[in-house]
């Protein structure tokens, strides 16, 4: 009978190919899924459902096939695991891993096609949704334009509330109109004439208006008579560009002229009419003020800064925050910032609003817009700590108008009346990063705008603002031109919505409800915080739209379906819709549209919940349909906790849904982890095909390792209250009957490795450690196990392993007869063992299924497998911690193991027999050098534990094992040495004088771990010998390190192997400077001779020989330049005199090959400057020049020119240098010399003529009249009798500086008195 694995290779057939591609696993996996003949074999062997109630077996998946080449040869080998084609293990990938994944990938698998179009549709809408709406209101056009034959003015002003516009014009008129545009008063200033109205603010209660004028008036307005309350002209002289009101109410205002005068206002009644006062906060310190914004508190925001009155002033060079009450108090200062042109106007606007790293508005923010650069600046606290920027946005053009529309919308408006909407989430978070999208819209409305240009820049050209021309009421901005007055609004999402409605577009309305919901319609406005009440709304449209007969039902269901998960409304899509699409039109087809669509979202995880009544009702759709495995993926992707097991386990027990019936037993509230067990094992022993019964096998004991693990499919966890109950019950079940046995036959490494969990995991083996009523422990696995996998048999080999990891763990649960016979079998050689065979890479369970399945007669060698090295850490851990053993037990172990490659284990063997010398000699003789190491480590234990005799022995073995251990590591030999044959180095030594490189290893590692003239002196110049015979080139390194050593012996050897750089240090040291420098001058001449040849010769010069001869130059040079403080200058000037030489000559000789070679002249001139620049500090400057003149006039000047002249630049600079510090020096004594002659001859005084010794007063007329009286004024202003002061120093200080302690000016003072 032919096998399968025959027909696999003749199906393949003979056709050569290339066997590299054969380590591709992705190739592999390829040959492996087949192409049509393939299939053909393999179909007897496929399992095919016959019906889904009693199918209990596992489908594979057939992809379409390919037709690679193949060596049939290579393949044969491949697949019967030939070891001669297998010197190296091969990865292998975990069956239970595969199995996990492929339970992942089948629990979202569907052929339907999850259905986007609201989301496609939501791009477009967003893109032509307006965000503001602007009209002409008409009716106050008509009232602010003049009219043929009737001037009224010209519009000047505006100002607008919650219900009021008030218009200003040319002839100090105003007019207040409603927000329809009706006209409600018009105020005028009577005889009076005040000008122009230039601003204008009104009161909350919309009751009293303030206004500025052209001629510096200020006005209050009673809004309901039109009457004048108040004007007066004391306070400004010039116009009024900004006014408000800083309390909203009409007593407390603020106001800004064109001159920078900022006054505050207050008003108050007097006994028949009403006062006002003014306290002046600016006059022009700030520079002129344009804009005046108050930060008023909202009611439904409180925050910290609603205890003060804070108002933000920009002004042609600041922007300032100013606190007005509780106290007046400055907490910000911005100057105009550099990158701004003089003469831009600044724009600033208060709101408690959004940033762009906000999600609520928690903070007020002022947005300042100044130059084409607006910034936000959140103001947390009412200090100036209280202060941080929030956010950036960067524009083409100048910014003229800047406006909160609500809490995350500005309104700005540039220097071409062009009106932009920017959203504030969009701004950047640092300067100059770009913007993400932060203008919603751009328009124009109208370009003849009311400007005002009271202002002038520094160059005295105008400049105009629309800061009165422009104004905003919460969500509703006003403009006011010349001939036209405009009105915008900021559309809210509601308005939106029924636009859309009302045209009909209903797709719009969806994909724009869908926006709303989820928070990405940045440019709507209105949308409430509640999702409930939200939804409520959204809801109502759905149920609108499901309604209309013009639209099929097919988009009816696909749209409402989207929609409601959209929004979340999953009551509504299953309690109502699903009722009504099924109960209406063709019943079947909605139904099964339905469901089409539906399966797609709960599969992508857009639903985790279905209604019971209705999740029945699915259920029984599917199995009508013969799709059973559908129901087990939409269960899969549901909430557990809300699915009935009472409903859905009779289902997964039908039509043996084996991961559903997981899923529900271990993640709903049934909490059953044994059924899950029972049931796959039932459809385990009822397979007949190997492939099939290996699947189910594989996925018992993927269940088992969740459990062991405390999780549960696909990502939950298992409660900590319960986990050791179902570990003890999983265990307790795979104890029982022959459900190991099972397991262990059809593949005993993975499950041994699963089962190991319970002894390798934390908690899983402190619960089998413990000994408690109906607890299982780890001693019952292992005597299971012991049951089940019996000597001889193939899964012996692993059982042993599963003991070794476990003594290592805990030795207690395994008696010392079991270690040893554990040992002695894992040590077998492995000719004795079944033949392996390595599984390719592979990303489908599928295929590992396919490999294993044709390699039945052998076993597969997973990625648990051990090496030999960590199979002989287990068995040397087991046998040290299993008790003593016995000399018949060492004796058997030692049998087996000195033919075994476990070193370590044999080492410890030799070690109880007391056969040191054996234990070395297997160490060395290994044939792994990682082993040979260890060698160090042995020895350095058993030095310390063996007795006078024992140690004697070793040692002398290790004398004659000592060259292999000095080529094994020379360190740790020199350190054994060190430490236990100190007084034998020299007898050590002489071993090695067959193998000098050996000697000088163990000589350098000796050397380098002694301490200095703790060393014999013959075994430092003995290194230093083989160093330059061996490796020249460390010796100069090595001598800079060492002192330790004879510098004349050293010296010998050097001439003597001919190190000539070493031997020039050691004649420096020796203090013997010219032959150094001899030595130096030979190497350079030596290599410059070399270096002529090679040129002559035409042979390739290397940048490498020209950088040595460098070098040599520079070293040189240092040695000059060290010695030339110590040397006769006679001595010193020779020396530099003849490296000079050797330069120059090096340059005449050269000097032919440069233009080839213009490194080496690079290199040449660079040495010769450095030897001249280095030379003018020790050598006359005369006579370098006379020296080169006299012995190499010959080289023409134009040569090394620059060298020269920059050596002349350099001393030139040293005699400037010199000649400006003597200048310095002199004027310093110059000065200090008129100092000293001002104080000798400056006039003193005293305050009284009292004698600071007697305390008798001086008697001026004494001294007038010539009598014998003296005076002795001193410079510190005390004055003595002639007669009372004989040391002609004052007294008084003198005392005074002994009392504080100044004793040494003090003693000084009098022993140059004495």
């Amino acid at each position: 009978m032919v096998s399968r694995h025959e027909e696999l290779m003749k199906a393949l057939g003979d056709d050569d190919f290339d066997p590299n591609l054969l380590s591709d696993p992705n190739y592999v996996d390829t040959i492996l899924k087949g192409d049509e003949e393939i299939a053909k074999i393999l179909k007897k062997n496929e399992m095919t459902s016959q019906s889904p109630k009693t199918s209990y077996s596992h489908r594979f998946t057939q992809d379409r096939p390919e037709d690679p080449s193949s060596n049939k040869e290579k393949l044969e080998s491949l697949l019967q695991g030939d070891r001669s084609t297998q010197q190296v293990p091969i990865e292998t990938v975990d069956p239970l891993d595969l199995i996990h994944k492929k339970e992942l990938e089948d629990a979202s698998k569907t052929e339907k096609i999850l259905t986007n179009s609201l989301d496609v549709k939501r791009q477009y809408t967003a893109s032509k949704l307006p965000v503001i709406k602007f009209e002409e209101l008409t009716l106050v056009s008509k009232k602010i334009a003049p009219t043929a034959g009737y001037s009224t003015g010209l519009p000047t002003a505006l100002t607008a509330s919650k219900h009021l516009i008030v218009v200003g014009n040319t002839h100090g008129i105003m007019m207040s109109f409603s927000h329809d545009g009706q006209e409600l008063k018009s105020m005028r200033p009577g005889k009076e004439n005040f000008g122009a109205v230039t601003c204008i603010d009104i009161t909350e209660d919309e009751q009293y208006a303030i206004a500025g004028y052209h001629l510096g008036q200020v006005a209050l307005w009673d809004l309901r008579s039109g009457n004048c309350i108040k004007a007066s002209n004391n306070f400004h002289k010039s116009p009024i560009l900004s006014i408000k009101f800083w309390k909203k109410v009409k007593t407390y205002a603020i106001s800004a002229d064109a001159t920078g005068k900022v006054n505050l206002l207050e008003y108050g009644k007097s006994f028949l009419s009403t006062k006002v006062n003014a306290h002046t906060l600016f006059t022009n310190e700030i520079g002129v003020c344009v804009t005046i914004e108050v930060l008023y508190s909202d009611p439904y925001l409180p925050h910290p800064c609603d205890q003060a009155t804070i108002i933000a002033i920009g002004s042609m060079n600041f922007v300032v925050i100013y606190s007005i009450e509780p106290e007046l108090n400055c907490i910000f200062r911005m100057a105009r910032p550099d990158n701004v042109v003089l003469g831009a106007v600044p724009c600033v606007s208060w709101k408690v609003a959004i940033g762009p790293d906000d999600e609520q508005p928690t903070d007020p923010i002022l947005a300042i817009a100044w130059g084409q650069k607006i910034v936000l600046y959140k103001l947390r606290l009412p200090t100036k700590e209280g202060i941080q920027i929030s956010g950036f946005l960067d524009m083409d053009t100048e910014i003229k108008s800047l406006i909160w529309l609500s809490h995350d919308m500005l309104f700005v408006m540039g220097n071409s009346r062009e009106i932009r909407i920017a959203n504030t989430k969009g701004f950047s978070r640092r300067e100059k990063e770009p913007s993400r999208n932060a203008i919603l819209e751009d328009t124009y409305v109208n370009r003849d705008l009311a400007i005002q240009a009271y202002i002038r820049d520094e160059s005295g050209k105008e400049r105009y603002t629309f800061h009165n021309s422009v104004k905003a009421f919460e969500r509703v901005v006003f403009i006011l031109g010349n001939r036209q007055f405009h009105k915008g609004r900021l559309l809210n999402w509601k308005e939106c919505i029924e636009t859309l409605t009302s045209k009909g577009e209903w797709l719009d309305v969806l994909s724009l409800g869908l926006d709303v919901y989820q928070g990405k319609g940045k440019k709507l406005y209105g949308v409430p915080s509640n999702k409930n009440e939200l939804r409520k709304s959204l809801e109502k449209v759905i149920t609108d739209y499901v309604k209309l007969g013009t639209v099929s039902w097919e988009f009816k269901i696909s749209n409402s379906i989207e929609f409601c998960i959209g929004i979340e409304a999953f009551e509504l899509l299953f309690n109502q819709l699903f009722d009504f699409f099924v109960g209406q039109g063709t019943q079947q087809e909605n139904q099964r549209f339905f469901m089409d669509t539906l399966e797609p979202f709960i599969l992508n995880h857009y639903i985790k919940s279905i209604p019971i009544s209705v999740l029945g009702k699915i259920i029984a759709y599917y199995i009508n349909m013969q799709k059973p495995d559908t129901v087990e993926k939409i269960l899969l992707n549901l909430d557990p906790t809300t699915i009935d097991p009472r409903q859905v386990i009779p289902v997964c027990e039908e039509y043996n849904l084996l991961t559903a019936y997981i899923f529900i037993n271990t993640n709903s509230t049934l909490q059953s982890f044994v059924n899950p067990l029972k049931k796959i094992y039932k459809t385990l022993t009822k397979q007949e095909d190997p492939k099939s019964k290996r699947y189910f096998a594989y996925k018992l004991i993927w269940y088992l390792r969740l459990c062991l693990k405390g999780e549960t499919f696909p990502s939950g966890k298992i409660l900590n209250d319960i986990w050791g109950k179902v570990i003890i019950g999983v265990i307790g079940w795979l104890l029982k009957r022959k459900h190991l046995q099972t397991l262990i036959d059809i593949d005993a490494p993975t499950t041994l490795n699963v089962l190991w969990m319970a002894f390798s995991e934390k908690f899983p083996s402190n619960l089998l450690s413990q000994k408690r009523d109906n607890n299982i422990t780890h001693r019952e696995i292992l005597d299971r196990l012991e049951q089940v996998c019996l000597p001889n048999s193939p899964t012996f080999q692993h059982f042993t392993l599963f003991i070794a990891k476990a003594a290592s763990i805990n030795q207690s649960i395994i008696s010392k007869q079991i270690c040893v016979k554990t040992a002695k079998y894992l040590m077998q050689p492995l000719q004795a063992r079944r033949p392996q065979a390595a599984i390719p890479m592979t990303s489908s369970i599928d295929n590992y299924l396919t490999v294993t399945s044709l390699n039945e007669g052998s076993e597969f060698q997973l990625n648990t497998e051990y090496t030999i090295e960590e199979k002989g850490s287990l068995i040397l851990k087991m046998l040290k911690t299993c008790g003593e053993l016995t000399s018949d037990e060492i004796d058997d172990l030692f049998r087996v193991a000195v033919n075994s490659p476990y070193i370590e284990v044999l080492v410890y063997l030799q070690e109880l027999k007391k056969e040191y010398a054996n234990c070395l000699s297997a160490f060395i003789h290994s044939e792994k050098i990682e082993i040979k190491r260890k060698v160090f480590d042995w020895l350095a234990d058993a030095f310390a534990k063996l007795n006078e005799s024992e140690l004697e022995v070793l040692k002398t073995r290790v004398m004659d094992w000592l060259n292999i251990l000095v080529e094994i590591d020379s360190d740790r030999t020199a350190k054994i040495v060190r430490d236990w044959f100190s007084n034998e180095q020299q007898n050590i030594i002489h071993k090695l004088d067959s193998a000098p490189q050996l000697q000088m290893k163990y000589l350098g590692e000796l050397v380098k771990g002694s301490a200095k003239d703790t060393l014999d002196h013959n075994l430092i110049i003995q290194y230093i010998r083989l160093l330059c015979e061996l490796q020249p080139d460390q010796v100069l390194e090595f001598l800079m390190v060492r002192e330790d050593y004879s510098l004349d012996d050293a010296l010998d050897i050097c001439m003597n192997y001919k190190v000539a750089d070493a031997a020039a240090f050691l004649h420096e040291r020796l203090g013997s400077v010219r032959d150094a420098l001899d030595i130096m001058l030979e190497l350079v001449h030596k290599k410059q001779t070399s270096l002529l040849n090679k040129i002559s010769s035409k042979d390739h010069v290397s940048d490498t020989s020209i950088q040595e001869l460098n070098k040599d130059f520079d070293e040189a040079i240092k040695l000059c330049m060290r010695s030339s403080k110590r040397e006769d200058a006679v001595d010193m000037e020779e020396h530099w005199f003849s490296l000079l030489n050797k330069a120059l000559v090096s340059y005449k000789q050269f000097l032919p090959y440069f233009k080839n070679h213009q490194k080496l002249e690079i290199m040449v001139q660079s040495s010769i400057k450095e030897i001249l620049d280095n030379m003018m500090d020790i050598v006359d400057f005369d006579k370098i020049i006379a020296h080169i003149v006299t012995n190499f006039g010959d080289i023409p000047f134009r040569y090394f020119k620059e060298n020269i002249v920059g050596v002349l630049s350099r001393y030139s600079y040293q005699k400037n240098i010199v000649r400006k510090a003597t200048n310095l020096l002199n004027n310093d004594i110059r000065n200090m010399t008129q100092e000293l002659l001002l104080l000798r001859s400056k006039g003193v005084c005293s305050k009284d003529f009292t004698c600071s010794y007697c305390g008798l007063t001086i008697q001026s007329e004494d001294l007038l009249k010539g009598h014998d009286e003296k005076l002795l004024l001193f410079i510190c202003g005390h004055t003595y009798h002639g007669r009372c002061s004989k040391r002609r120093e004052c007294e008084a200080c003198r005392k005074e500086e002994n009392r504080k302690g100044k004793f040494m000016s003090a003693t000084a003072a009098q022993s140059r008195n004495k």
